[in-house]
């Protein structure tokens, strides 16, 4: 039986906007610990980013995180450094994602 071969990528980021949009009030970022991380304070349960790297590790799968610039406009470096370092720590990729004006 031939392997089978998965790809897996996500686009971490903040915001649903786009580099045109940064001063329309919708468009304002969310939290990187709500948005990337999917902490709420609801749940116990972290629903982003560790979730999915979680099923991936239970699968033996690693996955490529693209992290989105534009975030260190809004959030500065920080924020950003501890996602990467989350993601590389485990194993797992990181990359960067940029949206086009």
């Amino acid at each position: 039986m031939k392997p089978t071969y998965v790809l897996f990528t996500c686009d971490v980021e903040c915001s649903i906007g786009n580099s045109g949009t940064f001063g329309h009030p919708i468009f304002r970022p969310w939290p990187v610990d709500v948005w990337m991380w999917g902490r709420l304070g609801n749940s116990s349960q972290e629903w982003g980013v560790g979730r999915l790297m979680d099923q991936l590790d239970q699968r033996g799968m690693k996955g490529t995180f693209y992290l989105s610039a534009l975030e260190r406009h809004f959030h500065g470096d920080e924020p950003l450094e501890a996602v990467a370092r989350g993601i590389e720590d485990r194993g797992h990729e990181t990359g960067v994602h940029v949206h086009c004006a």
